[in-house]
C-alpha cells in the first residue's frame, strides 16, 4: 500500500497534495488531498490494483467522463479522473487525456499502475456512520433524506445513468442534506470490466440493497433497480436494519429472491400505513410492480404523510408560500408561511420563523397558462407588496396585495390586458406591459404614462438611476436593451448571437447593485434555459455564470436565486468578480415548472430582504389550454373529449379547421427535453369531430410545429427541423400518413419558415421568413407552376408579428 501512495503522490504532485488515507472499500482506497490550484480539499479514490489490472482503462475513463456530467445539488460531483502509468525510467505520470492516448498507443495500457477519480471532500459523515450511531432515524428525517436522494436519482435517470450501488455508505451527509457519492462508478466498472469482474472476486452492488434482477445477474438494469435499493435504505433508516439480512451474501440473496418483505411497521408502529405501503411497492420483486421512477417513489413517500399525522417537516428554504392554482379556480384559500431568510451566515443556512398565518382571498385564474413571457408575480423592494397578474393566456388584470398589513387587494389602474409587472427601486411605481406597450403607474394615485414599444417583452428591471433594462422582445431582436423610465428611444445592448452558440432569446434581466452589471438568461427556441450570464453595460463584456439555470436574482447576502429543473436554487455569488463562489443549494422543491416554451423557468419573485414568493406545484391543478368554438357574439364552448387520454397534448397551438369542417389540425409543444434542432420540439395532431378521435400525425423526424391545410384537405404543410439543424424548413405530407415526407424549401441555419396560408387554387404557398427571430417577412412559393420563392412583403416587424402570433390566415388580404 505504501508503494501505491508513493506512486500516487509522485504522479499527482503538480495538482493534488496527498495527505493521508481516510478510508477503503470494496473497489477503491480513499485519500484526503489538497487541490493545489484551487486550494480546496478533495477525496482521491484509487481503484484496487487487482481491479484496475482487470479493467479496460480506456472504457472506464470514458464512463467516468459521462458520470462527471451530472450536476445536481444532491449528487456529489466528479472533479477529475485519470490513469497513473510507470515510465521506462521508473517515474510515475498521469495521462491527461487517457482515452485519446490509449487509443493512439495500446502499449500504454500495459504500463498503467492505477486508475483514480477525484470528488469533493465532504467534511461530514455518511448515512452509514449516522445509522451506526443512532440505529434508527425519525420519520421526518427519513422522509427528508429519502426525497433528496430520490430527487438526485431521478435527475440522473433522466440522463440515462443508473447508480447500481445505492447504500448508506454511498450517501454522504453535508449540513444535514444528502449527497449521492460514486455516481456512475459502478456502471463504469461494469461497462469497462464486463464478465472479467468475477475474476477479481467483486460483485457490483451490496447484497442487502441488491434488487432481485441485479442479484440474478441480469445485465439490463434500469432505474427501477435504484428504486429498490433506495427503498432498502429507507427501510433501514426506519427499522434499524435492511429488509433482508443473513450470515453471508448467498443467504441474503436467497431471501431477496424468495421471501416476502416484512412490513416496516412490524418493528416501527409510528410509521404511517401509507408510507409502509409506498416502501412495499418500491420493494416489489418484479420491476414492473415498482414505481417507474425514483421521483414517483419520493412523491409517494411525501404524500403518505396526512395533514394530521405529524408536524410539518422544516425545509432548507424559508419563503412566503402562496398556494395558487395555475388556472381554472376563481376563489381559493391561500396558506402563507412567513419566514425570515438569513442564509449562509456563519457557514450554513439559518432559518428564523416569523410565525405562520392564514389568509383568505379571491382571485381570478393566475395568468400563467402556456407561454407567459415573464413571471406573473413581483415583489416590492421592501417585500411589503405583491403584484400578480390574474387572467388567462398569459395576460390579465394586475392586482396589488399588501403583505405587511390588512389583506387589501386592489386592481392596478390602467393595468388591464397586462403582464410583466416590476417595481421601481423606491416601490412607488409599477411598470408593466399592456397591449404591447411599456407603461408605468404611480401606485398612490394611479397617474400613468406610456414609455414605448415592448411587444412580447420577456422581463424588465428598474435601475435607481432611471434606466430600465428590457429582456428579449420583438423590437430588440430578442436581445437586451435599455430605456429611460421617462420614456424615449431604446438603446440596444446585446443580441443573442453576441453571447453563445444556440442562444435564441435573452430573457429576464436584472441589475446588479453597482448599476452596471446585468444578469440575464440565454434561452433556446423552446424556452429551455441554456445559461445564466452577466453583461457589463459600460464595456459590453459578457460571460456565462451558470450552466442551465434561468431567471436569476441577486440578493444582498451575496447569493443568486434562480430556477432550474428541480426547483429554485441559491448559490453564493461574488458581485465584484461576477462569478459563482460556491455550490448551489436547492431552496424550493415544489415550484411549478414545465410550462410550454418555458420548461425550466418558474414564476417567482424575491425581495432584497429575502422574502420569496413562488407559484407552487401543489397549489392546484394545472389544466393547460383547451380548444373551444367561439361564436360571433363572444360566447364559447369547449370541445369536450379532446383531452381525456394520457397521451393527449398538454397545450394545443395553431388550430386550423379542415376545408370540409370535419377535422381540426393543431400542434403541441413536446414535454420531452428539447432536441438539438431549431430549439423546439413538437407534435402535430388531428382531431376528428365526427368520430371524436384524436390521432398524432406519424412523423419520426423532423420535429413538426405550426401547420396548415392544403385547399383540398388531403395534405398538410408544416415547419420542421432535421436532427442537428437550427433551420426551420417547410415540409408537406398527406394527412392520412400515406406516402413520404416532402421538403419544400431550403432554409439557412437560424432561419425559420412558417406556413401562413395557401391560395384557393393550391398554387401559391405564403409563408413567413425570419432570421434569428427577426425580420418577419412574407414570401410566396409556387407549388404547381414551379419556380423559386419570391419576397412579397418586408416588415414592418410589429404588424407581421401580430398577424403571425394571432395565427390568422388573412395575411394575403393585406398585400399590395
Amino acid at each position: 500500500m505504501s508503494e501505491q501512495i508513493d506512486q500516487l503522490t509522485e504522479a499527482l504532485a503538480d495538482r493534488y497534495r496527498i495527505e493521508r488515507q481516510v478510508g477503503a472499500g470494496g473497489m477503491a482506497t480513499v485519500y484526503l488531498a489538497e487541490d493545489v490550484k484551487h486550494r480546496r480539499l478533495v477525496a482521491v479514490k484509487v481503484l484496487r490494483p487487482e481491479l484496475a489490472a482487470m479493467l479496460g482503462a480506456e472504457r472506464f475513463l470514458r464512463e467516468i467522463e459521462i458520470a462527471a456530467q451530472l450536476q445536481h445539488p444532491h449528487i456529489l460531483p466528479l472533479y477529475d479522473s485519470g490513469a497513473v502509468t510507470r515510465g521506462g525510467d521508473g517515474s510515475a505520470h498521469v495521462i491527461e487525456n487517457a482515452g485519446e492516448h490509449l487509443s493512439a498507443d495500446p502499449t500504454i495500457q500495459r504500463s498503467i499502475e492505477s486508475l483514480f477519480y477525484v470528488m469533493p471532500f465532504v467534511d461530514g459523515e455518511s448515512l452509514r456512520d449516522r445509522l451506526n450511531r443512532e440505529e434508527q432515524l425519525s420519520v421526518e428525517d427519513t422522509l427528508q433524506l429519502a426525497r433528496e436522494i430520490a430527487d438526485g436519482l431521478g435527475y440522473a435517470h433522466e440522463q440515462g445513468i443508473v447508480h447500481r450501488d445505492i447504500k448508506p455508505e454511498n450517501i454522504l451527509l453535508s449540513n444535514g442534506h444528502a449527497l449521492i457519492a460514486d455516481f456512475g462508478i459502478a456502471r463504469a466498472v461494469r461497462e469497462a470490466g464486463g464478465e472479467r469482474l468475477t475474476e477479481t472476486g467483486l460483485s457490483l452492488g451490496t447484497p442487502e440493497y441488491m434488487s432481485p434482477e441485479q442479484a440474478t445477474g441480469t445485465r439490463q438494469i434500469d432505474a427501477r433497480s435504484d428504486v429498490y435499493a433506495l427503498a432498502c435504505v429507507v427501510y433501514e433508516m426506519l427499522a434499524g436494519e435492511p429488509p433482508h439480512t443473513g450470515p453471508n451474501a448467498q443467504a441474503i440473496i436467497a431471501k431477496v429472491l424468495t421471501q416476502p418483505v416484512p412490513s416496516v411497521r412490524r418493528t416501527r408502529e409510528t410509521v404511517p400505513v401509507q408510507m409502509d405501503g409506498a416502501i412495499a411497492k418500491a420493494l416489489a420483486k418484479l420491476p414492473a410492480d415498482r414505481y417507474a421512477s425514483a421521483r414517483q417513489f419520493g412523491e409517494a413517500l411525501q404524500a403518505s404523510l396526512s395533514s394530521g399525522a405529524m408536524p410539518a417537516i422544516p425545509t432548507a428554504a424559508p419563503r412566503i408560500r402562496w398556494i395558487w392554482p395555475a388556472v381554472a379556480l376563481t376563489a381559493i384559500v391561500a396558506l402563507v408561511a412567513l419566514v425570515l431568510w438569513t442564509p449562509w451566515r456563519g457557514g450554513e443556512p439559518a432559518v428564523q420563523s416569523a410565525g405562520v398565518f392564514h389568509l383568505s382571498m379571491k382571485i381570478e385564474p393566475l395568468a400563467v397558462t402556456a407561454h407567459a413571457p415573464a413571471p406573473a408575480v413581483a415583489l416590492s423592494p421592501d417585500g411589503s407588496h405583491l403584484a400578480y397578474v390574474a387572467g388567462e393566456g398569459g395576460v390579465g388584470q394586475i392586482y396589488l396585495r399588501r403583505l405587511d398589513g390588512p389583506p387589501v387587494v386592489t386592481p392596478v389602474p390602467g393595468a388591464a390586458n397586462a403582464q410583466v409587472p416590476f417595481f421601481s427601486p423606491d416601490g412607488k411605481w409599477l411598470g408593466f406591459v399592456s397591449d404591447g406597450r411599456l407603461r408605468k403607474v404611480v401606485l398612490a394615485d394611479g397617474t400613468a404614462a406610456t414609455l414605448g414599444d415592448a411587444l412580447e417583452l420577456h422581463g424588465a428591471d428598474w435601475n435607481p438611476d432611471g434606466r430600465i433594462v428590457m429582456g428579449g422582445a420583438a423590437g430588440n431582436g430578442w436581445g437586451l436593451s435599455v430605456m429611460h423610465s421617462d420614456g424615449g428611444p431604446q438603446e440596444q445592448l446585446i443580441e443573442p448571437k453576441d453571447v453563445v452558440a444556440g442562444a435564441v432569446y435573452l430573457l429576464y434581466p436584472t441589475w446588479l447593485p453597482d448599476g452596471d452589471g446585468v444578469l440575464f438568461t440565454t434561452s433556446g427556441g423552446a424556452g429551455q434555459s441554456v445559461h445564466i450570464a452577466v453583461l457589463d453595460v459600460s464595456t459590453g463584456r459578457q460571460h456565462v455564470v451558470l450552466e442551465g439555470g434561468g431567471a436569476a436574482r441577486y440578493l444582498p447576502t451575496g447569493h443568486l436565486v434562480y430556477s432550474q429543473e428541480g426547483g429554485l436554487f441559491a448559490v453564493p455569488f461574488d458581485v465584484t468578480s461576477r462569478s459563482v463562489t460556491g455550490t448551489p443549494v436547492r431552496v424550493v422543491s415544489d415550484a411549478l415548472m414545465g410550462f410550454p416554451y418555458e420548461p425550466a423557468l418558474a414564476h417567482f419573485a424575491v425581495a432584497p430582504s429575502g422574502t420569496l414568493v413562488y407559484l407552487s406545484s401543489s397549489g392546484g391543478d394545472y389544466v393547460g389550454e383547451r380548444l373551444a368554438w367561439v361564436n360571433r357574439d363572444g360566447t364559447s364552448e369547449t370541445i369536450e373529449g379532446l383531452f381525456e387520454t394520457g397521451s393527449d397534448p398538454a397545450s394545443p397551438w395553431g388550430p386550423r379547421v379542415s376545408p370540409d369542417g370535419n377535422r381540426i389540425l393543431f400542434w403541441s409543444p413536446s414535454l420531452e427535453r428539447p432536441t438539438n434542432t431549431i430549439g423546439q420540439s413538437g407534435h402535430v395532431w388531428l382531431y376528428s369531430l365526427e368520430r371524436e378521435a384524436l390521432t398524432k400525425v406519424s412523423i419520426e423526424r423532423p420535429d413538426f410545429f405550426w401547420s396548415i391545410w392544403t385547399p383540398d384537405g388531403a395534405s398538410i404543410v408544416s415547419i420542421g427541423s432535421e436532427t442537428g439543424s437550427r433551420a426551420g424548413n417547410l415540409y408537406s405530407r398527406r394527412a392520412d400518413g400515406v406516402g413520404d415526407l416532402t421538403r419544400l424549401t431550403t432554409a439557412r441555419e437560424g432561419q425559420w419558415l412558417q406556413p401562413v396560408s395557401i391560395t384557393a387554387d393550391g398554387d401559391v404557398l405564403l409563408y413567413q421568413q425570419s432570421d434569428q427571430g427577426q425580420s418577419f417577412d412574407i414570401w410566396a412559393l409556387p407549388l404547381k407552376s414551379g419556380g423559386p420563392p419570391q419576397a412579397v412583403l418586408d416588415g414592418p416587424e410589429e404588424t407581421i408579428w401580430r398577424t403571425w402570433h394571432a395565427g390568422r390566415s388573412g395575411v394575403r388580404d393585406r398585400l399590395p
